[in-house]
């Protein structure tokens, strides 16, 4: 906590030292170039004006330095038009210069005698190419986010970058009321969610998931990195940055209702599904967003202000689900966003913003715990959550700038019973029919608040150690709490094998717990050309973690007493100094053909789960086998054992020695643009990602036991009885696990120009390596039967071939087709086989390696068609939408744990839906 207190006031006085700090570039682009005359000489002094309607003034103005370079640092995404004035000189004109986030536009400029008194305007050569820039990212403008036939939310947008995995397939917005988890080239458990260039995430777990649904059409931009990035970003994976609008110096609105009844969808049940028992799969009984929004002037060229209010509405039944009356068990979720910003110019040099962001996210049959559970086993959550965001920015001089951010984060997320739920209802699960009933697992409410807190240092040289540079400095701090309340029905959940009683699983509530830490990064970073055509972006990142529990209790329950713990501090405190290398190399110094290269190093994202799972007062409890004397199907006290194994906090400590898991990524491609505004590239990408942890209690023994499993004989490992309900779990470092990504892309990314646009890429990739699966919840690696075959297995993310096309084209007359396909190798399948009648209780374990045996191929198509009609004072669009039009019927989930039941489908794609919307805007 000391060198908490110390490093922040210091780095602070360090800024201010300095006198400036930089409007960070995760939000913005640039335009920068070197000006000659026709000889080559540099020419100093050329009036440069930029016109966009993205700019709250209009226009900004610079002049070039001596040696003839010109730059403009912090444009917000839009479309620009660049004018070169020198008294001696033609004028020239650039025009539709387009500018997305983290993008630089390298304008060089030729300019000749004025032999001519009017300008020369130029338009159709804006860069498609960033030749300085080694990151790798996909931008969503408006016209793809507004035109693209999708689910309409933040995961499908990453989704349809080239690359990325999700672990749902969305049609049409029926995954929409759960955020997914996204991988990317070998990253796992790396994702930030930005809103404006700023990291508010959730503070639970690794960190590494959201607590925010997000309004669609409230984006002026999505960008998303996937590798290569740079020392100011922290997370290796999917880095989610989320422009939101700004409003103009014209009123603008826009109004969208996009509807999908159940009575347009298809049935892709086949007989094969009918044969297991399935009728109707996933069917939908109403999908409709609608989205209202609004933004103008408060003054012109001064402060602007923009509004949205978005309601999303996504009920669906469930799969081999149906209620007493025969009637199919239904999933309703409701969405509501309100969004309000204000933006404004004080002076030329100074802005401002202030955002309020407001999400509620009501689910009303949350299911979790088992692949089929019943409604009355069901969670209840009506989660509201607050963002407030506040901005300045300061430009000193021509090369020196400041960024201040700060954002809060406010979360109250129940999984509450439902409301026809009693005291003496009680959960209980099937394990082999995979089935929840009675109850959920128990009643909870999260409550977690985040502090962020960013700024950064720059200065731009055009001439220095034979290069111009980019300098960046810049540090970050978090301050989170993620807090929950635990109570449970008999405070246990009674485990079944197929209607047999066989063990309950034994809670320490009620529980009353918190945790938290705080996080301090330092980094500095330059991007250095050489010649106009060799750029060298080299940085250094500085990361602290600190995690603690506070002082706490919890009052006593069935099965534990009443327990008060003191205040813990270090849980863990890591430091850490990772490097990020890459060059960039205009092949032929036309500025369209570039060679790319990087070597990145990144820490794991933490959250509170280091704290959590060393907090003794944390929901927790033991295992314990049940016989069912009376056949009641009730656990009684006197028909449970002894505690077999235990959870929870109790008994953990953390290795002296542990250090932070690491990922380390390498690249190496070609980028080149075509015509107008298409680039294509070519990208090979490593990953390495180890040092990795498990949880290991070393006071557990094990004998090997030979089982006859599915027609083969397999060896397991039964606890030694004299160590049974020993428990001293160490969380260490496993130097043994490890997993490797190698693969190649191939992109093709237009802008919208010409009346289409397009982002198509085909990724060829294998991701394995020797891990326990569930190894970011510490799992318990000295266990030898959480090792059997995981040697050289494939991680589940892991998809051979994936191809994505996503694309627009405008037709004469204002008629538009759109289209989505995606194409994945399907996931990697573990059989598991159940073993009882060991000391421990049942475990299972995997009959082979992960990826022996694998899903099916999915294949899916979405389109939309659309026609315009202009008013004289608005416009309406009609739209038409058609999903999953192959119709697929695709398993994407079964039951994996051999026996009568496995492969019975849990989840199969959603089935063909058709859908109606109109949008209208002034």
């Amino acid at each position: 906590m000391r060198y908490f207190k110390l490093i922040v006031p210091l780095s602070l006085l360090v800024m201010v030292a300095f006198g400036s700090l930089i409007f960070g570039q995760t939000q913005t682009g640039t335009i920068t170039g070197r000006l000659t005359d026709e000889t080559g000489a540099m020419l100093p002094g050329v009036t440069v004006t930029i016109t966009s309607a993205a700019l709250i003034t209009g226009t900004n103005v610079t002049t070039s330095t001596e040696y003839g370079v010109y730059k403009f640092i912090a444009l917000p995404p839009g479309t620009y038009d660049v004018k070169f004035e020198l008294e001696g000189f033609r004028p020239i004109e650039k025009k539709d210069i387009k500018i997305s986030a983290y993008f630089v536009a390298k304008v060089d400029v030729v300019m000749g005698i004025a032999a001519l008194e009017e300008v020369l305007t130029v338009t159709g050569e804006a860069p498609a190419v960033d030749t300085t820039s080694n990151v790798s990212s996909t931008s969503f403008d408006k016209n793809l986010l507004e035109h693209i036939p999708s689910g309409r939310d933040l995961w499908v947008v990453a989704e349809q970058v080239p690359g990325v995995v999700m672990d749902r397939y969305n049609i049409g917005g029926t995954e929409s009321a759960q955020q997914s988890s996204g991988f990317v080239h070998g990253s796992q458990s790396q994702q930030d969610y930005s809103i404006n260039g700023l990291s508010l995430n959730w503070p639970g777990g690794p960190g590494s998931a959201t607590s925010f649904y997000f309004d669609h059409d409230s984006f002026e931009e999505v960008q998303i990195q996937t590798s290569a990035a740079p020392a100011e970003i922290g997370v290796g994976g999917l880095y989610m940055n989320m422009i939101t609008k700004s409003g103009g110096n014209e009123f603008h609105g826009a109004a969208t209702l996009l509807y999908e009844p159940g009575k347009l969808q298809g049935n892709n049940v086949t007989d094969e599904l009918k044969a297991q028992g399935i009728e109707t799969a996933n069917p939908i009984d109403l999908i409709a967003d609608f989205n209202a929004n609004l933004g103008g002037p408060i003054m012109k060229n001064k402060m602007w202000f923009f509004t949205s209010y978005r309601r999303y509405i996504i009920n669906t039944q469930m799969l081999g689900l149906r209620r007493p009356d025969g009637s199919p068990e239904v999933d309703i979720n409701h969405q509501t966003n309100v969004l309000g910003k204000v933006t404004t110019q004080l002076n030329p040099n100074n802005k401002i913003m202030a955002q309020y962001y407001f999400n509620y996210q009501n689910r009303f049959y949350r299911r979790a715990g088992a692949s089929f559970v019943e409604e009355k086993a069901s969670t209840r959550q009506i989660e509201p959550c607050h963002i407030i965001q506040g901005q300045w920015t300061s430009i000193f001089f021509k090369d020196l700038f400041l960024d201040v951010r700060y954002g809060y984060k406010h979360l109250i997320f129940p999984m509450s019973y439902q409301p026809e739920v009693g005291p003496n209802d009680y959960c209980r699960v099937d394990d082999v029919r995979s089935t929840m009933t009675g109850a959920a697992s128990y009643d909870m409410k999260n409550i977690a608040t985040r502090h962020q807190f960013n700024a950064a240092l720059s200065y731009f040289s055009d001439y220095l150690l034979g290069g111009s540079h980019d300098f960046k400095f810049g540090f970050e701090y978090t301050n989170c709490l993620n807090g929950y309340d635990y109570k449970s029905n008999g405070d246990m959940v009674m485990h079944l094998y197929d209607g047999v009683p066989a063990y309950i699983v034994a809670y320490n509530t009620p529980v009353k717990q918190g945790s938290k830490y705080q996080t301090f990064a330092l980094y500095a970073q330059d991007s250095f050309t050489i010649g106009n055509r060799l750029t060298f972006n080299v940085g250094v990142r500085f990361e602290a973690f600190e995690g603690w529990n506070p002082a706490q209790s919890s009052p006593g329950g069935t099965f534990y007493s009443a327990r008060s713990f003191s205040e813990v501090r270090n849980i863990p405190n890591f430091k850490n100094v990772v490097p990020r290398l890459g060059f960039s190399y205009d092949l032929f110094g036309n500025g369209r053909t570039a060679l790319k290269g990087s070597f990145s190093r990144y820490t794991q994202l933490e959250g509170a789960r280091f704290p959590e799972n060393l907090n003794p007062n944390a929901l927790g409890g033991d295992v314990r086998l049940w016989t069912d004397l009376n056949g009641d199907l009730f656990a009684d006290l006197n028909e449970l054992s002894a505690p077999v194994s235990f959870f929870g906090g109790v008994g953990v400590r953390l290795d002296p020695n542990l250090t932070r898991p690491l990922s380390d990524e390498a690249s190496i491609g070609v980028e080149h643009q075509v015509g107008e505004d298409l680039a294509l590239s070519v990208t090979y990408y490593y990953r390495k990602n180890s040092n990795w942890m498990g949880r290991n209690n070393i006071l557990a023994s094990y004998t090997p036991v030979d089982i006859a499993a599915e027609g083969k004989t397999i060896t397991v490992y039964n606890q030694t009885p004299e160590t049974i309900g020993l428990i001293d779990r160490v969380i260490t470092n496993i130097p043994e696990f490890y997993e490797k990504y190698q693969g190649f892309e191939l992109t093709a990314k237009k802008r919208f120009s010409n009346r289409w646009q397009l982002i198509a890429g085909y990724t060829r990739g294998q991701s394995k390596g020797y891990y326990v699966e569930s190894r970011w919840g510490f799992s318990d690696s000295s266990d030898p039967n959480n090792r059997i075959n995981i040697e050289d297995a494939y991680h589940p993310s892991d998809r051979t071939n994936i191809f994505k096309l996503i694309g627009t084209y405008f037709f004469p007359r204002d008629f538009t087709v759109s289209a989505n396909y995606r194409y994945y190798t399907g996931q990697p399948l573990t059989r598991r086989f159940r073993v009882t009648g060991m000391n421990q209780g049942s475990f299972s374990v995997a009959l082979e390696p992960r990826g022996t045996y694998r899903y099916p191929t999915v294949s899916i198509l979405d389109i939309r068609a659309s026609k315009i009609f202009h008013f004289s004072n608005f416009n309406l669009e009609a739209m038409f939408n058609l999903f999953n039009v192959f119709n697929a019927s695709t398993t994407v989930s079964q039951i994996t744990t051999v026996g009568p039941y496995y492969g019975n489908p849990s989840r199969i794609l959603s089935p063909i839906i058709a859908g109606f919307g109109v949008r209208l805007t002034f």
